[in-house]
């Protein structure tokens, strides 16, 4: 590579974390200026020019170079020196390299490849790949245990964990539970710290300006004089006290200096203490800089320049900064690289809080240390970095015009001004224009909410969304035409009234994605498996069944099915396996469907649990475990529907990970969907599923056989139904088959009565049911004096939505009335108090303060011993919970269960009812429904799985076999040498036949759904999406080059909470740009790489530039190379790597 410096081309150096770059480019600089050549110094932050300021050098922004006139081509000596230079993004990128183009002038780039550019286009990166550079080894500036873990991170392996598990066992990181404890911590350390000069650092914005208000909040709780202050200030300095730190940053003057009268001038990046408040609403500040550190008097009228808080910050924006100590919330999600970052920013002191349980905080810290994430740009993706050079020097050089660079301060970032704001009449409106001209938009709608579906789903759909603009006719024609759609595939099975079932070519090529990815899963080999552990005493606790199932977890095949009936001790059996596969070094993650049956898996000690969808959140994130060192368990796997067991699967496999599914496909299946364990054994084949068929459950012998007859199914729910029978469990008399509800409620209570201290339920198929035992449940109750009538309150009232049998949605309401001994569900999931949806508890105390009027009540949550205040808000979350539905039951245990069925009940229902229990069991007659044994054997028999064959072939789609639209490469690249863009095969499909496009609008429909607090800025659109959903593209890549249907889907969601039909309009839209381009079809995470025509030749257009800069021979006019003298780097106190890249 022809060095920059000799009068032309481009030198790059890397280095890492306080490698000594900036003392690198200052030094540089001088040598050449020391020779007479014309040198400038570039740097794209103000911490980045205030270090090199350190070192004496002067540097400019790319905006200030490139106001300069240019010199002319061919001046003898023009260097640009670039420090930091993996700061710049592609735009800033493409500008240098055009002046240096334009001018002649040699560029020497300083970076650290790990790091991320602020503003997408990783383009220095790029060329460091493409082209070489020589690396910057060892650590400047950093002394003592911070030298060892910040050379440690960037090392990476072992050389990164080691010193951060020494550092840890000094006590020098804290484990603090969860995100809210961690955020408290670090604010209580941060005002607890005696250092001066301190600064609290986070990964995210969010975390940051967490970290600040809990800081401030900390302060007014240990500093009284924050409060009392002669006058609260207002105008500029309005909202500062005692205590408050702050960052200026604009240039301006500030008030003046104390006891001189003389104004005081501030500088962007200046910093300021609040010491004191004046008379009049001023205040005194201590302010420190470039200018040195002096006190000034501000006042309310002003000036004061604009200032922000700087007790927190992101660790992206303090690099480059010095303070005496630092505390570090680090987020799981963290690498290496941000860690070490971070770590350098300390002179003195680092304290790392970590937000996960102690028994967690090593293996999270082995995760960040061994978790890299370089950045990327659009040139990774779909280019040959070998034919780099040969594509540079064959494309056409662009006009030498004098460039335009986006720089930092040109950069439209959103605000707190709200936008367009997205009202519920306005979306429907949109919504309802939107599907008249695309009416087949109707099955992405229903497939989100049910993936398997009927032509009376559709109709519905249609009718509920333009029934009251559009005439019964046109409103037929519609669904005729959608009907008659080529993404409509028909299924080999009927709903319960007959009627074929459909989903669309979308979810069928889903399900053919998950076959083919159990298929990989289950044909692999997962290494750690082969390893000898001690099994130790916990295995001798289980049954042969459950040992069984345990070794076969414990194997090293990378797909594991085991299949358990109900009350088998699954649960217990993967502590066994947990503790074992920990004994091997091998994380273990466990998730499940819903938040209820993570509870119980909480349970297992070291395992860290979610739900399914919060796991693929993290994931999504870049949370991710060790490559090829982690388990996942999927439990309650028989509820798990194609779609997320598909998404899951293709993640574990791409991370390298084992996948044990464990469940009962016995069992309740999932909600309108394909059941995922089914592809999955197909796939894998019997040998890859293990029974656990040992009943431990029921204390009677003979109620657990009955539970492994019924979970076989056929003739043997008719011996199971026979003995619930002969035990008197079936109770079909007249009076009671008359008003079933009653007879179920007064055994209810009776029970409540006599077993004071034992649990049970009531279960019922539709949630109208529930409805009417839950009220009966209560009145019966109150009578017997199992509620205390003295203690009930009202709490406002309960709003319920049922679906009648004609498909029509209805509300109704019912007194929320609670009293002690009341049993109560959450209707929605709960994070202040970790609270998962359907979590029942029972009411110990009600309450209403006399002198606020505040009221609640007290309640202690199944699994829990301590008591939970819930005020008068938090019950708007709260239904009765005497009674359940039989799907909320799954993985519950009770020691009485009284059942009252209905006819449409199914083999996997009637086997989770008569599960439940642990000492009694009550089957309830109920005219019209069970009026005799045989009814109940029916139900026992009924089909309730929806089968994974496609009636119309695997084909699936009328368009099979027609050649899909080819992914058409952008203009000026189709004959780019280097062009080797994957996924241009695949075609592209409508979106509602496009199965990536589907997965995640199903994903981002179901997050929705779930309840959550209210955001309080849901009304803010400040991007106008709303308006122009396109816009989200362009948000998503304010800060990265390429993009991924995730990205653009969860800005969408922002703006449409709640409103499914809304974010699948605006996500369809969005993603309808005519110029977005496919990168890569897969990125090896399950998601499709995007970007955009502009921003990909911008980004191949920078890199072009630099590879020839970096490739073309200097000019025969070119002075002379330097000559350095032999004493030159010891004289400078260069290190050897820093004196080998100047002479480069």
């Amino acid at each position: 590579m022809q060095a920059g410096v000799e009068g032309g081309g481009l030198a790059l150096v890397a280095g890492g974390t306080a490698s000594g770059k900036t003392r690198l480019a200052a030094e540089i600089a001088r040598a050449h200026k020391a020779r007479g050549k014309v040198v400038t110094v570039l740097a794209a932050t103000a911490a980045g020019r205030s270090a090199l300021e350190a070192h004496g050098t002067w540097a400019l922004t790319l905006e200030q170079f490139l106001a300069e006139p240019p010199a002319p081509q061919g001046e003898a000596g023009q260097v640009i020196v670039i420090d930091d230079a993996h700061t710049f993004g592609a735009y800033q990128a493409d500008a240098a390299f055009a002046r240096a183009e334009a001018t002649g002038a040699g560029v020497v780039a300083i970076l650290d490849p790990s790091r991320r550019p602020r503003y997408g286009g990783a383009v220095f990166r790029a060329l460091a790949d493409r082209t070489g550079a020589p690396s910057l080894e060892g650590v400047q500036g950093v002394e003592g245990p911070l030298a060892k873990i910040v050379a440690g991170l960037a090392s990476g392996g072992e050389a990164a964990a080691e010193p951060l598990a020494s550092f840890r066992a000094k006590g020098g990181v804290t484990a603090a539970g969860d995100r809210d404890g961690a955020i408290a911590r670090v604010a209580a350390d941060f005002v607890a710290d005696p250092a001066a000069d301190r600064i609290a650092l986070a990964w995210s914005r969010a975390d940051a300006d967490a970290l600040t208000d809990a800081i401030r909040a900390a302060l007014d709780r240990t500093m009284p004089e924050r409060l009392d202050g002669q006058g609260e200030p207002f105008g500029p300095l309005a909202g500062l006290r005692p205590g408050d730190r702050i960052r200026f940053t604009v240039a301006g003057w500030c008030g003046t200096v104390t006891g001189t009268g003389r104004k005081s001038m501030i500088l962007r990046g200046d910093r300021a203490e609040v010491l004191e408040p004046l008379p009049g609403g001023g205040l005194r500040l201590r302010v420190t800089g470039l200018g040195g550190t002096r006190e000034i008097d501000a006042v309310p009228d002003g000036p004061v320049p604009p200032w922000a808080f700087a007790f927190a910050s992101t660790v992206a924006a303090a690099e480059g900064t010095r303070h005496g100590s630092v505390h570090l919330l680090a987020s799981p999600g963290l690498d290496r690289a941000t860690l070490a970052a971070g770590a350098a920013v300390a002179t003195d002191g680092l304290r790392i809080t970590l937000p996960v349980a102690e028994e967690r905080a090593g293996a999270i810290l082995e995760r960040i240390a061994g978790r890299d994430r370089p950045a990327r740009i659009a040139a990774d993706h779909g280019f040959d970095p070998a034919l780099a050079a040969t594509a540079a020097a064959e494309s056409p050089l662009p006009a030498l015009v004098r460039p335009v660079a986006h720089g930092v301060e040109d950069v439209r970032l959103p605000t707190a001004v709200p936008g367009v704001r997205l009202d519920a009449v306005r979306a429907r409106r949109a919504n309802a224009e939107h599907l008249k001209g695309n009416p087949e938009h109707v099955l992405a709608i229903v497939q989100a909410d049910k993936p398997v579906f009927t032509e009376t789903d559709v109709r519905q759909a249609l009718r509920e969304r333009l029934g009251a603009s559009v005439q019964d006719a046109d409103l037929a024609a519609l669904g005729d035409r959608v009907m008659r759609s080529e993404h409509l595939v028909t299924l080999a099975t009927e709903a319960p009234d007959g009627a074929p079932q459909h989903v669309t070519t979308a979810r069928a090529e889903t399900m053919r994605r998950a076959h083919s990815t159990a298929r990989q899963l289950a044909a692999g080999r997962f290494e750690p498996g082969n390893m000898p552990v001690e099994r130790g005493d916990m295995f001798a606790s289980l049954n042969p069944g459950q040992a069984r199932a345990a070794e076969a977890m414990l194997g090293p095949e990378r797909l594991t099915l085991v299949q358990g009936h109900a009350g088998t001790g699954k649960t217990h059996t993967l502590r066994a396996v947990a503790s074992a596969w920990q004994a091997r070094g091998v994380e273990v993650l466990a998730g499940a469907p819903s938040g209820k049956a993570v509870t119980e898996l909480a349970a297992i000690e070291g395992v860290e649990t979610g739900t399914l969808a919060r796991w693929e959140a993290r994931w999504q994130k870049g949370d991710v475990p060790k490559e090829g060192a982690f388990v996942f368990v999927m439990d309650e796997a028989g509820m798990v529907g194609a779609g997320a067991w598909s998404r899951v699967q293709e993640r574990v496999l791409a991370m390298g990970g084992k996948l044990v599914a464990v469940g009962d496909p016995d069992q309740l299946q999932p909600v309108s969907d394909m059941p995922g364990w089914a592809i999955a054994e197909r796939a894998a084949g019997q040998g890859h599923v293990t029974v656990i068929d040992h009943v431990v459950r029921q204390a009677d012998r003979l109620d657990a056989e009955a539970t492994r007859r019924l979970a076989l199914g056929g003739e043997n729910a008719e011996l199971a139904v026979r003995h619930y029978q002969d035990k008197d469990a079936l109770r079909i008399e007249g009076e009671v088959r008359a008003d079933p509800v009653a007879a179920a409620a007064r055994a209810h209570a009776r029970d409540m009565e006599d077993n004071p201290g034992g649990t049970r339920m009531s279960l019922a198929f539709t949630n109208r049911d529930v409805h009417a035992l839950n009220d009966a449940i209560r009145a019966e109750a109150l009578a017997r004096g199992a509620i205390a009538p003295e203690t009930v309150r009202n709490y406002g009232r309960i709003e319920r939505r049922v679906r009648g049998d004609d498909g029509e949605l209805r509300i109704t309401y019912a007194p929320r009335d609670l009293g002690v001994g009341d049993r109560i569900m959450t209707v929605k999931a709960s994070e202040a108090w970790g609270l998962p949806k359907s979590a029942f508890g029972t009411v110990t105390r009600t309450y209403e303060d006399d002198q606020t009027g505040a009221t609640g009540v007290y309640a202690v949550f199944d699994g829990r011993e301590h008591e939970v205040q819930l005020n008068r808000d938090e019950l708007e979350d709260v239904d009765h919970g005497h009674a359940a539905t039989i799907h909320k039951s799954q993985g519950m245990t009770a020691d009485s269960v009284f059942v009252l069925p209905h006819r449409r009940m199914h083999r996997h229902a009637t086997y989770v009812a008569l599960s439940r229990h642990k000492e009694r069991m009550e089957v309830f007659g109920r005219a019209g429904h069970l009026d005799r044994p045989a009814d109940l054997v029916r139900m026992a028999q009924a089909a309730g799985t929806l089968d994974t064959d496609l009636l119309d072939g695997e084909a699936a789609a009328a368009d099979a076999d027609r050649d899909p639209a080819p992914w058409q490469a952008p203009a000026g690249l189709a004959g780019r040498a280097d062009w080797r863009a994957r996924g241009v095969d695949a075609g592209r499909a409508d979106f509602v036949a496009d199965a990536r496009f589907m997965a995640v609008a199903e994903r981002t429909v179901g997050l929705l759904a779930v309840g959550r607090a209210p955001d309080p800025d849901r009304d803010r659109d400040p991007d106008g999406l709303a308006r122009d959903p396109g816009k989200a593209v362009d948000a998503v890549m304010r800060r990265s080059s390429v993009f991924r249907d995730e990205d653009v889907a969860s800005q969408l969601a922002r703006v449409c909470p709640g409103d499914p039909d809304t974010f699948l309009r605006l996500f369809r839209e969005a993603m309808s740009r005519p110029d977005l381009v496919v990168l890569a079809e897969d990125d090896g995470r399950g998601g499709r790489v995007w970007t955009t025509e502009e921003r990909l030749k911008t980004e191949t257009a920078a890199v072009d530039r630099g590879i020839r800069l970096a490739l073309d021979p200097a000019p025969a006019d070119a002075p002379a190379p330097l000559q350095l003298g032999p004493d030159f780097g010891r004289e400078r106190g260069l290190s050897p790597a820093q004196e080998t890249a100047v002479r480069s």
